[in-house]
């Protein structure tokens, strides 16, 4: 079900109070006045309303149109490169070698997914922030298109990423060990059931990319445990997991 906006909501309540302070008290002409204003405020709501649902199936279109596998594949030479000059994948270590880099990044917090992802960016293996990190709109985050400013201060601002990345791998880590994941519930470590069509996208430290049938409570299971068990073998011990920046509704 399509969420309709706070402030749509707010425009009709203050609306309908409005019409029934002022309108029993009024002479008949100021009654015309105030119908006809009412009428126009609800009109210009229910348009409101009605734009702000188109948006949210465009949204869903744009979702079932981007392959997140060809996205994770874009984004692994990145990784790679990155590796070859640092000798780790992003990290806070990262911004201790190249103060360039943290130069570009200072402007998202740690911990998300957007600092680190916008790290290769900003070490300049590429400037397609639309093409290669497209952030694809799923039900519990509220995101928007990457807008491919790459400027300092501007990289993957928050809202232009949805991929959760895991913290501290390089190419000596593990090969099974998931580096980036789609979609994760934004607040829980859970997978979005709802988009993508029920299914889990993860990109591997070797490369590969793995799918995985998402179950109507989020969970994932693999070998009749959660893809998030730390006792997964996959983990090699080293599952830290930093969210993307949600662009919050206005």
């Amino acid at each position: 079900m399509m969420k309709i906006k706070k402030h749509s909501a707010i425009s009709i309540l203050i609306v309908m109070i409005a019409s029934l302070s002022c309108i029993s008290s009024a002479s008949a002409q100021t009654q015309k006045e105030i119908q006809k204003a009412v009428d126009d405020a609800i009109t210009k709501a229910t348009a409101e309303i009605v734009e702000e649902m188109k948006e949210e199936a465009q949204e869903a279109a744009d979702l079932k149109k981007v392959d997140i596998t060809a996205l994770m594949k874009k984004i692994y030479p990145l990784f790679d490169a990155f590796y070859e000059e640092f000798k780790t994948f992003p990290g806070e270590s990262s911004v201790e070698y190249s103060e360039d880099i943290e130069a570009q990044v200072k402007h998202l917090a740690k911990q998300s997914s957007n600092r680190y992802l916008a790290m290769l960016i900003a070490a300049g293996y590429t400037n397609a922030e639309q093409e290669v990190f497209f952030s694809p709109p799923f039900p519990s985050a509220h995101v928007v298109k990457a807008d491919n400013n790459v400027t300092p201060g501007k990289i993957l601002e928050a809202g232009e990423c949805s991929f959760t990345y895991n913290l501290g791998l390089s190419m000596a880590s593990l090969g099974s060990t998931p580096l980036l994941m789609f979609p994760v519930a934004v607040g829980n470590v859970t997978f979005d059931s709802k988009a993508c069509e029920g299914k889990a996208y993860v990109l591997r430290v070797d490369g590969s990319i793995t799918t995985h049938k998402v179950e109507a409570d989020g969970k994932v299971m693999v070998d009749g445990k959660s893809f998030f068990d730390r006792a997964q073998p996959y983990w090699g011990g080293k599952m830290n997991l930093c969210a993307p920046l949600v662009k919050k509704p206005e």
